[in-house]
C-alpha cells in the first residue's frame, strides 16, 4: 500500500509553477513579438532613407547639368530649363532637411545616429554652398534674361563643391547601409535569445510541471484502482444479497448472495413472460451471462422476488 500524501499541497505547487512559467512565456513570446515589429519598422524607414539619400546624389548631379545647360543652351528653352531646374532644387533641399530632421509623413525616421549627425554637420556647409551659387546664377539669369551673365565664378564654385558633396554623400549612403546591417544582426540575435529563452522554459515545464504532474496522475489512478479492487473483493465475501446501484437504481456491482437472488427473480421474469429457455444451458453461471444483468433494475429485481 503506497503512503499517504498530501496531494493538495503537491497540485498547489505544480499549479504555481505552471502559471508563473505560462506567465514568463507569455511576456516573452509579446516582448519577441513588439522587438520583431519594431525592427521591421524601422527596416522599412531604412531602406526609404538609403533610397532617398542616394536620390540626393542623382540630384546634385542632375543639377549641375541642368547648370550647364543654361549656361549654354538654347535661350528659347531658358524659361523651360529654369522651371525644371527650379523643381529639382526645391526636392534637393527638402530631402536634405528631412534626412536630417526626419520627416514621418514621407516614412523616414528621425536621425538618431551620432556618426549620422557628425557626416551631416560635415556636408551642411558644403550643401549650403552649392545652393547659395545655383540660386545666384538662377536669379542671374532671371533678372537678365537675354543679356550676357558674369557667372563663371558661381559655375566652378558650384562645380568644386558638387564633387566634395558627392564624395561625403557616398560616405553618408555607407554608413546608411552599414546601420541597416547591424540593425538586421541584432534582429537577428534578438530573435536567437528570445527563442532559446522560450525553449528554456518550455524544457523546465516539461521537467517540473507536466512530468511531475503526469507520474502523480499515474500513481492516483493506480492507487485508485487498487482500492477499487479491493473493496470489489470485500465486497463480494459479504453475507446476504447486496448491490451497488446508481441512484437511478441501475446495477453497478453485485456479491454471490445477490447474484443467486438476481437469478431467482431472472428466471421468475422468464417464466411470466412465458420464454422459451429449452435450448439454454440451465447452469447459474450461464444463465447469468445471457442476461445483461447491468441494464436490470435492482427496483424491478426486488418487486419480483417479493411477489414470490
Amino acid at each position: 500500500m503506497f503512503e499517504e500524501k498530501n496531494y493538495k499541497e503537491k497540485s498547489k505547487i505544480l499549479v504555481k509553477r505552471l502559471l508563473i512559467a505560462t506567465a514568463i512565456l507569455l511576456i516573452i513570446f509579446l516582448t519577441k513579438q513588439m522587438v520583431v515589429q519594431y525592427q521591421i519598422n524601422r527596416e522599412g524607414g531604412m531602406a526609404t532613407v538609403i533610397n532617398v539619400a542616394g536620390r540626393q546624389r542623382m540630384l546634385s548631379q542632375k543639377i549641375m547639368k541642368g547648370i550647364l545647360f543654361l549656361q549654354n543652351g538654347d535661350m528659347e528653352k531658358e524659361k523651360e530649363t529654369m522651371q525644371v531646374l527650379q523643381e529639382d532644387i526645391d526636392l534637393w533641399v527638402a530631402s536634405h532637411y528631412n534626412l536630417v530632421h526626419g520627416n514621418e509623413e514621407e516614412g523616414i525616421p528621425e536621425n538618431k545616429s551620432q556618426i549620422t549627425q557628425a557626416l551631416f554637420e560635415e556636408i551642411q556647409p558644403v550643401f549650403q554652398e552649392m545652393l547659395e551659387e545655383v540660386r545666384v546664377i538662377l536669379l542671374k539669369h532671371q533678372t537678365f534674361a537675354g543679356e550676357k551673365r558674369d557667372t563663371d565664378d558661381n559655375l566652378a564654385k558650384i562645380e568644386a563643391s558638387e564633387k566634395q558633396y558627392l564624395s561625403q554623400m557616398d560616405e553618408i549612403v555607407c554608413n546608411y547601409e552599414q546601420e541597416a546591417e547591424q540593425s538586421l544582426r541584432y534582429l537577428e540575435m534578438t530573435h536567437i535569445v528570445l527563442f532559446s529563452i522560450m525553449i528554456t522554459i518550455m524544457i523546465y515545464l516539461f521537467l517540473q510541471v507536466f512530468r511531475p504532474g503526469l507520474k502523480e496522475l499515474q500513481l492516483s489512478f493506480f492507487e485508485i484502482n487498487e482500492t477499487n479492487e479491493n473493496i470489489k473483493k470485500m465486497f463480494s465475501t459479504m453475507k446476504g444479497a447486496m448491490f451497488i446501484v446508481t441512484t437511478k437504481g441501475d446495477i453497478l456491482f453485485r456479491n454471490q448472495d445477490a447474484k443467486a437472488l438476481m437469478l431467482k427473480a431472472c428466471t421468475k421474469m422468464a417464466e411470466n413472460q412465458k420464454q422459451e429457455l429449452k435450448d439454454l444451458p440451465v447452469e447459474k453461471g450461464n444463465i447469468i451471462q445471457c442476461i445483461h444483468w447491468s441494464n436490470l433494475n435492482i427496483k424491478r429485481i426486488l418487486e419480483k422476488v417479493e411477489v414470490e
